[in-house]
């Protein structure tokens, strides 16, 4: 199920011209271009320069913000 919805995500955000509207996505403060994807109990974080998603790490939701951003 979480491979799923993660491959799922990447499918979508291909097709998309930006990262408004998905839902669970929100801006990490203090930073300009980090954000974070929430599935389930895991975290995706990812950054967005120029239009561009780079990944970044995706780990359990205690485990992410010791690492990233």
């Amino acid at each position: 199920m979480l491979k799923k919805r993660l491959k799922q995500f990447i499918e979508d955000l291909e097709q998309s011209e930006n990262i408004k509207g998905f839902r669970g996505i929100k801006k990490l403060s203090g930073h300009q271009n980090a954000f974070r994807l929430r599935i389930g109990n895991y975290r995706l974080g990812f950054y967005v320069v120029d239009n561009e998603v780079h990944f970044d790490r995706f780990l359990k939701r205690n485990d992410i913000y010791k690492v990233f951003p």
